[in-house]
């Protein structure tokens, strides 16, 4: 059982890795836009 299992645990596990990144990656193209908005409100102000 345990051999047919590992697959697909190695499986999740990338998944997981991939989800992990993707997130990482908007969470960091949000922080951008609200620094570049929080730039503009600076200097119109």
């Amino acid at each position: 059982m345990i051999i047919f299992r590992f697959p697909l645990i190695i499986f999740l596990f990338f998944l997981s890795q991939r989800i992990a990144q993707l997130l990482h990656q908007i969470a960091l193209l949000s922080d951008i836009r609200g620094g570049s908005e929080a730039i503009k409100i600076m200097r119109n102000s």
